[in-house]
C-alpha cells in the first residue's frame, strides 16, 4: 500500500481502536521523509537556500563561526527526495538558552500582569498559550542577558517534557524559563515546517538518543544543534505545512464523529447490561441474555466492554439468577451440614484448629435474597484454613528451592510468574501453615492490588505463600470455583466503591481504629525499651520472661505491664475489645464492601466502644511510661457520654 492509497482509506483506519492516532504519526513521518506532497523541479534546491545562509552568517560571524560535522548515512533512517537537504538544526537556526545567572526571574519576581515568563507547561498543542501565563516586571525583563522571545521562535523543552514544543505568536515581549530553549529559524526556513520535524516519530527518536537516561533526563543547546533536520525547498516547505494542515483538520473530525458514535455505543451497551442485572429470574436472564447476544459483537468492541460484561454474569451467578434451580437438587444446607461434619472430625483428630465460634449471619447482613435451597454462611464455616504468609521471609530468597507466591504473582484469575521468587526454608522455620496445596484460593491482602485473587487449579510441588498473600483452604474443595468468583466479585465492588471510602465519617473511623491500635502496640514496645534502658524506681527487667521485644502476640505484650512495673492493666477485660479495634483496622486498611458496607451501621457502635476501651488501656500503659497521648484521642476519652449510644453521631 503506497502512501496515496493509505491518504484514501483515512476514514477506514480511524474508525480502528487508536487509529486517529496511528494517523497523525503517519502524517508527520510521510511529511518528513517528502512523500506527502509531490516535489516540484521548478523548486529552488535546499541546497542553495543553504549558501545563502551560510554566507550570511560568516558575514555576521567571521571567524567565529562554528563548523558542525557532517550529517553521516546512519542518522537518518531514510532517504530524502531530490533536491533536499539535511543540514543539523544549528545551521539554520539560533540557539538561545535562557538567563540562568543571578538575574533569573524566581517565584518572588512573578506578578499578576506584566511580560510573559514562559516555562515548559505553557506549550499546548504547538502554541505557547497564554491562559495561565506567568509574568514578570518590565524592569526584571531589561535585566535579562538572554532568553527573550520573538514572534515565530520555536520553544523547545530541556527538561521534564523532552522535546515538547510550540511556536510563539501574539507575543510582543515574553523571556523563557531556564528548561526552555529558543530556536530562531534563518531567514528562508519555515517555523511550522522545522517544528513538524521535530515532533514528528523522526523528532522524537532524535531525542531518545540524547536522553541522558537519569531520573532527571535532560537535553542541552548542544545536543539540540546537532538534530540532523530533512530539509526540503521553501516552495516544499510551505506545500507540506498546508497539506499537514489540512489532514489534521480532516482527523480531528474524523476523530469527532467516531466518539459520536462510541458515546451511542456505550449507551446501548450499558442498557443491556443493565437489563441483564436486573433480571430478576434465570427466564428473565435467558431473554436479556438473547437480546444482548444478538448485538454482541456491535456492542461489544472495545477490550474494555469485556470487564463490565464479566461482572454482570458474575453478580447473576451468586445471586442465583444465572440459571434455573432444579427442585431436586440437595439443599445447601445439607450441603454445610456435612462440611459441618467434617470439620469436626478433622478437629477432633488434631489435623485443623477449632478455630473460633462463628455467628450466624444476621438479616442484616444479607445485601439480596437467594434463591430456596440456598443458604448464607461464614467463609470460616467452609474453611479448613484462612491464613497469611510469614513475615521475615525474604532472607530465604534463593536462586532455587521451593516457590514463593507474591503479591504480584497474583492476577484476576491466575497465577502468573514473571519473575518466579524461590526460598530455601532453614530447619526449624514454620512451613506447614503456609504451605500451598491444589485447589487453594490465594489473594493478595496488602498494597495496591488488594482484593486479587486466584485457585490453584493444579499444583506446584513445594510451594509457600508471602506475607502479603491471603490462603483459604475450602474443606469441600469442588466449592473452589465457586468461591473465586465471588471474590472477583468482591473486587469490583472494591473497585468502584471510592465515593464510599472518601466520606468523612469513614475516614474519621478508620483514623481513629488505626490510632487506637497504633498507639497500643508502638506504646508497648516503648515500655519494654524504657525498661530495658532508663528504668523507673520499681521497674523490673528480665528478658528471659518478657520474650523478645518484636514478639507480635499482643495477649503476650500485654503481660509485659504487670512483669515491668507490677500493673496488670486490667488486660484480660480488654483484650477482646483490643481484637475487634484491630481487626477492624485491618478491615478499613483494605476496604472489602461485600463483608463491611451491608453490616457498617448496625456494628459501627460496638466498633466505636471496643475503640474507647481501647483507648483508656493505651492511657493506662502510656502513663507507666510518661508519654502522651494525641489531643484527638484524648477528647474522646474525655467526653461526657461513657459510650456510645445507638442512634448517637458515630463519628469521633
Amino acid at each position: 500500500m503506497t502512501p496515496h492509497d493509505l491518504l484514501q482509506a483515512f476514514d477506514i483506519l480511524a474508525d480502528a481502536p487508536e487509529g486517529v492516532a496511528r494517523l497523525r504519526e503517519l502524517v508527520l513521518q510521510l511529511a518528513v521523509q517528502g512523500k506527502l506532497v509531490p516535489q516540484d523541479s521548478e523548486d529552488e534546491p535546499a541546497g542553495v537556500l543553504l549558501e545563502r545562509i551560510g554566507a550570511e552568517k560568516v558575514r555576521a560571524e567571521g571567524a567565529k563561526q562554528k563548523q558542525f560535522a557532517l550529517v553521516t548515512e546512519g542518522e537518518v533512517p531514510f532517504e530524502v527526495p531530490k533536491g533536499w537537504a539535511i543540514p543539523r538544526l544549528a545551521g539554520i537556526a539560533e540557539l538561545i538558552n535562557g538567563d540562568r545567572g543571578k538575574n533569573y526571574p524566581s517565584k518572588q519576581h512573578q506578578v499578576e500582569q506584566g511580560i510573559p515568563f514562559i516555562n515548559a507547561g505553557h506549550l499546548k498543542g504547538g502554541i505557547v498559550d497564554t491562559s495561565e501565563m506567568n509574568f514578570i516586571t518590565p524592569e526584571r525583563f531589561e535585566l535579562l542577558r538572554s532568553g527573550k522571545v520573538q514572534e515565530d521562535d520555536i520553544l523547545y523543552c530541556l527538561r521534564g517534557s523532552l522535546g515538547k514544543c510550540g511556536i510563539v505568536g501574539g507575543i510582543d515581549f515574553g523571556a523563557i524559563a531556564s528548561s526552555l530553549l529558543i530556536v530562531r529559524l534563518f531567514p528562508g526556513c519555515l517555523p511550522r515546517f522545522a517544528y513538524l520535524v521535530l515532533v514528528s516519530p523522526f523528532g522524537l527518536e532524535l531525542v531518545k538518543r540524547h536522553d541522558n537516561g537519569s531520573a532527571q533526563p535532560n537535553l542541552s543547546a548542544t545536543n539540540v544543534g546537532t538534530y540532523p533536520i530533512p530539509y526540503p525547498p521553501l516552495a516544499e516547505q510551505h506545500r507540506i505545512v498546508q497539506k499537514v494542515d489540512a489532514l489534521m483538520g480532516l482527523l480531528d473530525r474524523l476523530e469527532s464523529a467516531r466518539a459520536a458514535r462510541e458515546s451511542t455505543r456505550a449507551a446501548l451497551r450499558d442498557a443491556a447490561l443493565a437489563a441483564l442485572r436486573d433480571a430478576e429470574s434465570a427466564e428473565e436472564v435467558e431473554e436479556a441474555w438473547g437480546r444482548l447476544a444478538e448485538n454482541l459483537d456491535a456492542l461489544f468492541t472495545e477490550p474494555g466492554d469485556v470487564e463490565p460484561l464479566r461482572q454482570a454474569v458474575l453478580q447473576l451467578a451468586v445471586r442465583g439468577r444465572l440459571v434455573r434451580q432444579e427442585a431436586g437438587d440437595e439443599p445447601a444446607s445439607v450441603l454445610l451440614g456435612r462440611i459441618g461434619e467434617e470439620k469436626a472430625r478433622l478437629v477432633r483428630e488434631g489435623k485443623i484448629r477449632a478455630g473460633r465460634e462463628l455467628a450466624p449471619v444476621s438479616e442484616g447482613e444479607v445485601p439480596f435474597e437467594v434463591p430456596s435451597g440456598w443458604v448464607w454462611t461464614r467463609l470460616g464455616e467452609v474453611t479448613s484454613l484462612i491464613t497469611s504468609g510469614s513475615r521475615g521471609w525474604n532472607m530465604y530468597y534463593a536462586d532455587s528451592g521451593a516457590t514463593f507466591i507474591r503479591s504480584q504473582d497474583i492476577k484476576h484469575d491466575r497465577l502468573d510468574f514473571d519473575q518466579r521468587a524461590f526460598v530455601q526454608i532453614p530447619d526449624g522455620a514454620e512451613g506447614t501453615r503456609t504451605s500451598v496445596e491444589s485447589g487453594d484460593l490465594v489473594l493478595t491482602i496488602t498494597g495496591a492490588n488488594v482484593g486479587k485473587c486466584a485457585l490453584l487449579s493444579t499444583a506446584f510441588g513445594d510451594t509457600y505463600v508471602s506475607q502479603h498473600v491471603g490462603l483459604i483452604r475450602l474443606l469441600e474443595r469442588a466449592l473452589g470455583r465457586f468461591m473465586h468468583r465471588i471474590r472477583e466479585l468482591r473486587e469490583a465492588l472494591v473497585n468502584n466503591s471510592d465515593e464510599f471510602s472518601s466520606d468523612a465519617w469513614f475516614q474519621n473511623l478508620r483514623s481513629l481504629a488505626g490510632e487506637c491500635v497504633s498507639l497500643i502496640d508502638v506504646t508497648l514496645h516503648q515500655l519494654y525499651f524504657k525498661a530495658q534502658h532508663d528504668p523507673l524506681p520499681g521497674w523490673a527487667f528480665d528478658d528471659t520472661k518478657l520474650g523478645e521485644r518484636h514478639n507480635r502476640r499482643i495477649a503476650d505484650k500485654l503481660k509485659w505491664g504487670f512483669l515491668i512495673s507490677g500493673n496488670p492493666l486490667n488486660a484480660k477485660e480488654e483484650i477482646a475489645a483490643f481484637d475487634s479495634i484491630r481487626e477492624l483496622r485491618n478491615h478499613l486498611q483494605h476496604f472489602d464492601p461485600p463483608c463491611f458496607c451491608f453490616t457498617l451501621e448496625r456494628d459501627a457502635v460496638k466498633w466505636l466502644n471496643d475503640a474507647l476501651l481501647v483507648g483508656r488501656l493505651a492511657w493506662k500503659i502510656r502513663q507507666q511510661v510518661g508519654a502522651p497521648l494525641s489531643m484527638p484521642l484524648i477528647r474522646l476519652l474525655l467526653a461526657p457520654e461513657a459510650a456510645f449510644q445507638p442512634g448517637a453521631s458515630a463519628s469521633p
